[in-house]
């Protein structure tokens, strides 16, 4: 398939196959060509299989994957989870742990955030229990669905979730500002965590104490590497 910007952010601005698959097909300029709908279905496909290292569809047909099964929340009920998780990261103890953990892993995406899931199950644990949901990533997934479903028609609900994001990894001037917002490079390669890394710490030296002035998100909580 021909090469289209990517944003780091796919997955969270378009929660579902067909949401992303749409949106790549508008950066192609095909329209709703069955032919290109098809050729992007099956790279997403592909990219999800290589992601979770299994193909989730014969997992299911072998019994070794479960389907996932969530509850049906309420936007009121969306946003004090959310509320919850939000308040949880920006704790001042979690988030030197997770500037500490930026900094141990030279601002690499992919080792933050696998080293990030057992540091942020921690604080999650309590929240999920509240809500009968299993102290694990299991039950961290069936929250985050039930969470997604119900933001799908609130635009409120998803500000929240973005905010709930960026707080989870730092705050606007953390990792989030390095890795995950827009800029020049638009096709995401691994060398680009480090080239953004550079270009960040020539802007605003990273100092808890001091606003990346750069982050499109400076007014979000704060929060530094």
């Amino acid at each position: 398939m021909t090469d289209v910007p990517v944003p780091m952010t796919l997955v969270f601005d378009f929660p579902t196959v067909e949401d992303a698959a749409t949106a790549l097909m508008s950066k192609l300029n095909t329209g709703d060509d069955p032919y290109m709908r098809a050729r992007v279905n099956s790279t997403i496909w592909r990219a999800m299989c290589r992601a979770l290292g299994t193909d989730p569809v014969q997992g299911l047909i072998d019994g070794r994957i479960g389907y996932v099964n969530w509850p049906s929340y309420s936007e009121e009920e969306a946003r004090t989870a959310l509320e919850e998780l939000r308040k949880a990261y920006e704790d001042e103890g979690f988030a030197k742990k997770v500037r500490d953990l930026a900094k141990r892993v030279g601002f690499d995406q992919r080792s933050f955030l696998v080293n990030l899931k057992a540091m942020a199950l921690e604080v999650q644990k309590p929240i999920l229990e509240a809500r009968d949901f299993d102290p694990d990533t299991e039950g961290l997934r069936r929250l985050e669905c039930a969470i997604t479903w119900a933001a799908a028609k609130s635009e409120e609900l998803q500000e929240l979730m973005m905010a709930t994001r960026i707080a989870l990894q730092g705050g606007p001037n953390g990792i989030w500002a390095v890795n995950m917002e827009p800029s020049e490079v638009e096709l995401w390669a691994d060398c680009h965590s480090f080239n953004a890394l550079s270009k960040y710490i020539q802007a605003d030296p990273i100092d808890p104490e001091r606003k990346n002035t750069n982050s499109v998100h400076s007014g979000a909580p704060t929060g530094g590497c």
